[in-house]
């Protein structure tokens, strides 16, 4: 592979084929540094711009979908329990001991606002830049109609107010302890009813039908208010904060299973009267949540965590592939430092980024034509990449590079950064480097008889090094290592803790239980072929190898340590180079001709988009082949951008798996099915295309 010859790189803007058309875990964490204090309420005017509030005076913003935040200074210590914008330049936050502030240049300075008597101010909502409601403990409703220059009660309560919310400028509804209003003349009047219990959330999908949540059950409306009836969400914890639905079906309710701790989201498909927890928790309450569309949700709570999801809150099984159409050449290595930002190498000096976790990427400019055999960053900023020529390394993130004349100009197959200034680099002629000063001068520690390729540590004292017929060991940060011979190419080595380790031979997988010293074979494939490129484990149990068997490349996962393996769903293409995985669910894989794969689920069937091309008219086609036993291929077409849902359901009308449930561009489609996912008995199923307004089903059979 070192020495293949490539197609130049067409250095332009580079994207996936279908940038909108992936799968992902249902909620992911956001990497929300800007804070640690709780966050009370989050706002998002689009997919891109957001504000969230919280405890001492906390507002943070962002303008990219919540991958990254910065810290608003409010002037205050107050605690913040709700933020308002109307547009990127005017906003609201609604504090406690009559603080009131607005900002009309997106946040960059307050003023203060009178609101005579307020009190604490629970909650805040904003119609337009010159209405808005403020209500709180002290039992006022506050209104404001030219933009905040005066404020007048326009309703008295002996309750504590709890949540706002106006379908339209007419129309809006209040919750409140033991008790509910709503209003018909834009907030002038309000009319009240008596409704048990905290009453928080409160959501309507239009001016009939609603729900408001207060443990452990959700009300529901369908008189805009005038009578309710009560639904079971969960039957443990103790406290429910937001509800909110994309539809009159779908809603989603957040809150915690321990008062302030253990954060839960419940999710309903049939108007609330049915609820289940999502395949998501976090040991932190949750106390906002908001979906800004179907899929697009966020939701925030104790100890500043932030989560996202971009597909409706769902666990979409499947490795993601898409073959980036600038980059003719062969992907040799592929490094994440979080769930967004990482960096790919390959021939003829590819070096690309993401910063939206792979589904898109952009090129830079390495400054060299050579093979990229490595890449590899410590932090955002800095990072390292060997080559053919020799080796670089950046301080901005891959924007520029500088050689590194210490390191010489050998072929250097693999770096690995233990710190910002610790780094190993493994060379074809067999010798290890190190560096204890970012790169500016380099050691030789090992010198083997043969090529050295990879490196794993668990620790910054505990690492090894494979090479061609030997495994090298440290234990004391790469100043000495021992020698273990194991014979066979061992391209890869990966250990999950200072004992257990995983080395790939194909067609076998060699692993020890005593950190090296001893080793034992297990098979991964009868096929024969040419060998196996990488390896990682996620836990003791579960993990991946992958490679080429003969001209197809191959991903393998193991559930048992690695004594029997399966091969996993994936398109036909030439070869698999490398991967990395961050945690248990997220992991992305690299290979030939700019192939790229990504999976937040743990691997499984992939969905893939196989033409770009618009079609005239919607469709669902039969799945092929049919009757099918195990698995088989359901294409469809999409003849404008839509969200979309494929499910297969049983003869009795049960949902028995949720292919897509995603928003998805126009173009073409395919979804490999395999009933063993679901354990699924013989006999006749129903597929059901959803798309807008369009929607169609068929039938298939599975026989066994």
């Amino acid at each position: 592979m070192n020495t293949r010859n490539f197609i130049s790189l067409v250095l332009t803007l580079v994207f996936f084929l279908f940038t909108d058309s992936f799968s992902q875990q249902g909620w992911l964490s956001l990497p929300q540094n800007a804070t640690n204090y709780d966050l009370n309420e989050v706002k998002f005017l689009n997919e891109m711009s957001g504000w969230a509030c919280g405890e001492l005076g906390t507002v943070i913003k962002t303008t990219n979908g919540g991958m990254n935040w910065s810290l608003i200074n409010t002037g205050s210590s107050a605690y913040m329990n709700s933020v308002q914008f109307v547009n990127d330049m005017t906003g609201w936050i609604a504090a406690d001991v009559n603080n009131f502030k607005k900002t009309t240049n997106g946040g960059a300075s307050w003023i203060n606002q009178l609101v005579p008597g307020t009190g604490l101010l629970d909650r805040c909502l904003a119609l337009s830049d010159q209405i808005c409601f403020a209500s709180g403990k002290n039992g006022n409703l506050y209104r404001t109609t030219n933009g905040g220059a005066s404020w007048t009660v326009v309703h008295s309560s002996t309750a504590d107010y709890n949540r706002i919310f106006f379908i339209n400028n007419l129309t809006g509804w209040v919750t409140a302890t033991n008790a509910f209003f709503k209003t018909t003349d834009g907030g002038t009047t309000w009319q009240q009813s008596a409704m048990t219990g905290s009453n928080k959330g409160v959501h309507f999908v239009n001016e009939l039908t609603g729900w408001v949540c207060s443990y452990p059950n959700v009300q529901k409306t369908t008189n805009g208010g005038a009578t309710w009836q009560t639904y079971l969400v969960s039957n443990y914890g103790n406290v429910f904060y937001e509800v909110v639905f994309t539809n009159e079906l779908t809603g989603y309710i957040a809150g915690s299973a321990n008062n302030y701790y253990d954060g839960r989201i419940f999710k309903t498909t049939n108007g609330g009267v049915n609820w289940s927890m999502q395949n998501f928790t976090t040991s932190n309450g949750l106390y906002a949540l908001q979906m800004i569309n179907q899929g697009t949700g966020y939701a925030v709570g104790d100890g500043g965590v932030a989560f996202k999801t971009t597909n409706a809150g769902e666990v979409n099984s499947g490795w993601i592939y898409s073959q980036i159409q600038s980059v003719n050449n062969d992907l040799n290595s592929v490094k994440f430092i979080n769930q967004f930002t990482g960096w790919s190498s390959g021939g003829n000096g590819t070096l690309i980024k993401s910063t939206d976790g792979g589904i898109s990427w952009l090129p830079l400019a390495s400054g060299t034509t050579s093979f990229i055999t490595s890449v590899n960053f410590y932090n955002p900023s800095t990072g390292w990449f060997t080559s053919t020529g020799g080796v670089k390394k950046s301080t901005d993130g891959g924007s520029s590079w500088v050689s590194l004349a210490g390191a010489g100009s050998s072929t250097y197959n693999s770096i690995y950064c233990l710190t910002d200034q610790i780094c190993f680099i493994s060379a074809l002629d067999g010798r290890l480097l190190r560096t204890t000063d970012g790169g500016t001068s380099w050691q030789v520690v090992v010198t083997s008889p043969a090529e050295l390729s990879r490196f794993c540590f668990v620790n910054n004292l505990t690492g090894w090094a494979s090479g061609i017929n030997y495994i090298y060991r440290t234990t004391n940060g790469g100043t000495n290592w021992t020698q273990t011979i194991l014979p066979g190419q061992n391209r890869d080595v990966n250990f999950i803790n200072e004992n257990t380790g995983w080395v790939p031979n194909f067609p076998n997988v060699n692993k020890t239980t005593d950190g090296g010293i001893s080793w034992a074979t297990y098979n991964v494939t009868s096929n024969s072929g040419e060998s196996f490129y990488g390896i990682k484990f996620v836990n003791l149990l579960t993990g991946y190898c992958i490679g080429v068997s003969f001209t197809s490349g191959k991903i393998y996962k193991t559930t048992n340590g690695g004594v029997n393996w399966a091969a996993e769903t994936i398109p036909s293409v030439a070869g698999i180079y490398n991967l990395q995985f961050l945690n248990e669910l997220t992991g992305w894989a690299v290979g030939s001709r700019g192939n790229t794969f990504r999976t937040t689920t743990g691997g499984a069937v992939f969905i893939s988009q196989t033409s770009s091309i618009v079609p005239e008219n919607f469709k669902l086609s039969q799945n092929y082949p049919n009757p099918f036993n195990p698995s088989t291929r359901i294409n469809y077409e999409l003849k404008n951008t839509n969200y979309v849902t494929l499910k297969v359901f049983d003869l009795l009308g049960k949902e028995v798996a949720s292919l897509v449930n995603e928003k998805q561009n126009a173009g073409s489609y395919a979804v490999d099915f395999n009933s063993t996912e679901y354990n699924l008995p013989s006999g006749i199923y129903f597929y059901t295309l959803a798309a807008g307004e369009f929607k169609e089903t068929r039938k298939m059979i599975l026989i066994k």
